[in-house]
Parts: C-alpha cells; structure tokens; sequence
C-alpha cells in the first residue's frame, strides 16, 4: 500500500483546517446556551458600560480618520477629546479598552445596517456575540501546532 507523502504547506493547511472544524464543534457546545437564551457575554457593569462604549467610540473615531482621508485628502489623527471625562488623550484611553486588539477593526464595520433609535450612526451590537469566540481563536491559533501532541502513522 502506497503511502502518501504530505509536503509541510498541505500538512499545515490540513492542520489547521482541523483545527478551526474543532474550535467551530466547541464553541457550538459551549456558547449555544448563551445564544439560545439571548445572554451575553459581556458583564453589564464593566464590560457593556466601558468596554462597549470604548468600542462603539473607536468606530466613530477610525470611520472620521477615514473620512477625513479619503474626503479631503488629508491623514488627521485627533489626540484630545474632551467628551472623555473633563478631557483625554483618545490613544491613552482607548488603548486599555480596545487598541490594539485585531477583533476591534470590525468597529469600524457595519453589522446590520443603519440603527433605526439613531439614524445615520452605524450599529456594532450585531458583532457582540462572535467576537469573544473569535479572540480566543486569534489567540490560539499560532501556538496550536507548536503544542501539539504528534500523530504517528500507523505501521
């Protein structure tokens, strides 16, 4: 019987495509209560009053940089806000909530169209629910394969 030889790019493809089909199986198993009884993952006290917030700011913030680029030609970075407390350095602010971590991009995103309470604003709540997963996903992945436990062929 003829085996057949995997070269490291088709080895790595199918490592990770098992990879994800895992993941996908387990957070069905452990997030489908979550989406069955309409909860969320986030905490009301922390999570939905600042670290929402601060996501749903850093939308409107990258959207007006956009804006501001592709409108008038000109990269303009805004520093200060002063509708953060009695006035705040947006990068220091945001970078505790929201910077830097790869899921937030999708702020700037649309899910779900325009919100009708707000016409004219974009609506980010439609991304609640898949960006924990996702994180987790992000943050596993390109330690998987190092970590782990070889298969030996059958003899």
């Amino acid at each position: 019987m003829k085996q057949q030889v995997l070269t490291p790019a088709r080895e790595r493809r199918r490592f990770y495509l098992g990879y994800t089909i895992l993941f996908g199986i387990f957070c069905l198993l452990v997030f489908m209560p979550f989406l069955i009884y309409d909860k969320s993952f986030v905490w009301a006290n922390d999570g939905l009053s600042q670290h929402f917030n601060a996501f749903v700011y850093l939308g409107d913030y990258l959207r007006g940089i956009l804006k501001t680029l592709f409108t008038e030609g000109r990269l303009v970075i805004p520093m200060w806000e002063f509708g953060i407390g009695y006035g705040a350095d947006i990068i220091t602010t945001l970078q505790y909530y929201v910077l830097g971590d790869p899921v937030a991009i999708f702020s700037t995103v649309p899910v779900g169209g325009l919100s009708a309470p707000s016409a004219g604003k974009w609506t980010v709540d439609g991304t609640r629910p898949w960006r924990p997963p996702l994180r987790m996903f992000f943050a596993r992945s390109p330690f998987s394969r190092q970590y782990a436990i070889p298969i030996s062929p059958a003899p």
